[in-house]
């Protein structure tokens, strides 16, 4: 077994990769690592709160989401995101169940959220009203959806959408984030029904992304040539 740390352009971030030759073939594989993120650094930082909702008249529902855009900065299959998010209203708090998130491929030019990738529910929502609860503790993302069964890519240098909605009438729920720190890399907006998203960039959620890396080629061939050196070194058996 090889190991070889490998770089991501993300702050204080290394990824250790290990290299196993198993019947004379190089395999890689990676631990999980975070491609996106936006932490809440200190408790004043959370000064907004994104409201996600199904609501209105049985006969005139309005679906209020959310999506908040991120920039991959490491290559890897998406494992999970997670958030702060607590239950503002409905069924949602009691048993803390109803939010779901999407993920989409955001075109930053156009400014366009494409179509969602997959949606799963979002777990570990704070069964509690209002502002209590998780929004004490901003650096704390109780609340994750799990994406690991998805098989969704996400490539280096793109940009990608997470769209939070709500998935029973009645339910409402809150996001946290905040104007600080400033994350220059996404937008964050809501819509109404089927109306387009509208993005701006004055207030982020508060998330974390993470994807089960794979290493670049690049790194794969330094490690055959380490294996090679290893063995060259290695002493000669007598005969």
């Amino acid at each position: 077994m090889l190991t070889c740390p490998l770089s991501a352009p993300l702050s204080a971030l290394r990824v250790v990769v290990v290299f196993v030759v198993a019947g004379g073939a190089l395999t890689a594989t990676a631990v999980p690592t975070v491609t996106a993120a936006n932490r809440a650094t200190d408790p004043r930082d959370a000064n907004s709160a994104a409201v996600i909702e199904l609501n209105g008249l049985p006969t005139d529902r309005f679906d209020r989401q959310m999506a908040q855009t991120f920039l991959a900065e490491t290559s890897g299959t998406l494992l999970r995101v997670s958030v702060t998010a607590g239950a503002r209203a409905g069924t949602a708090q009691t048993d803390g169940l109803g939010l779901r998130m999407a993920i989409a491929p955001f075109d930053t030019a156009a400014g366009q959220v494409g179509t969602p990738l997959a949606l799963v529910p979002v777990e570990g929502v704070e069964p509690l009203p209002g502002f209590g609860g998780p929004f004490s503790q901003p650096g704390v993302l109780q609340a994750s959806a799990n994406f690991a069964s998805a098989g969704i890519v996400l490539q280096a240098g793109a940009s990608y959408a997470m769209i939070f909605s709500a998935e029973r009438f009645g339910d409402s729920f809150f996001v946290l984030g905040g104007t600080l720190p400033d994350y220059e890399e996404g937008l964050s907006g809501g819509r109404l029904n089927d109306q387009p998203f509208r993005l701006a960039p004055i207030t982020d959620l508060f998330f974390e992304v993470t994807v089960n890396a794979l290493p670049e080629p690049a790194t794969l061939g330094l490690a055959v040539a380490a294996l090679a050196a290893m063995a060259g070194a290695r002493p000669a058996r007598p005969r």
